[in-house]
């Protein structure tokens, strides 16, 4: 069921823009209500524009899944922040755990960061639980590293502020 794996090393958790933290939440949990409901999801972008989200599902290999999220990222003018999501597993000291993870990054930040929920599959591959918690897994490339963070207007940055997430495009 797994797509990708994700190493971990022992590393200080990042401080995760509040903004961007939401967004990958936000992800997770769609991905979790699918399988949940016996369904498969495919990798799929989450791009903020303004307060705007919009979203793309991207299919392939795992090399074709990610070149193409970066281009779905890269081809939103004006893109703030990003997560994209698909299952994979988590590498720990007890194994391979399956999860789903997600990817996030911030326009004009170096380094996106990755997290992801760990669940468990029976025999047949179907989600037998998840985990209780998000997890931070590590730093990884971010798709807007080279974009200079949009300027937000005040309407926005007020919206934001009082918790509102972005709408769906």
């Amino acid at each position: 069921m797994s797509e990708n794996a994700v190493e971990t090393e022992e590393m200080e958790v990042p401080e995760i823009n509040d903004e961007l933290e939401s967004l990958l939440i936000q992800v997770i949990e769609e991905a979790q209500g699918k399988m949940e409901q016996g369904e498969v999801f495919p990798p799929f972008t989450a791009t903020v524009m303004g307060d705007k989200l919009f979203t793309e599902t991207h299919g392939g290999t795992i090399d074709e899944c990610f070149e193409s999220a970066r281009d779905a990222v890269l081809n939103v003018a004006g893109a703030r922040m990003y997560a994209f999501c698909y299952d994979g597993y988590i590498d720990t000291d007890e194994g391979d755990k399956d999860a789903i993870i997600a990817e996030g990054g911030m326009a004009g930040d170096e380094q996106a960061v990755v997290v992801g929920m760990m669940y468990d599959a029976d025999e047949n591959g179907a989600v037998a639980g998840f985990s209780d918690e998000i997890v931070y897994i590590a730093e990884s490339e971010n798709f807007l590293a080279d974009v200079a963070p949009a300027a937000q207007t005040e309407a926005e940055d007020e919206s934001l502020e009082e918790g509102d997430a972005p709408q769906e495009a």
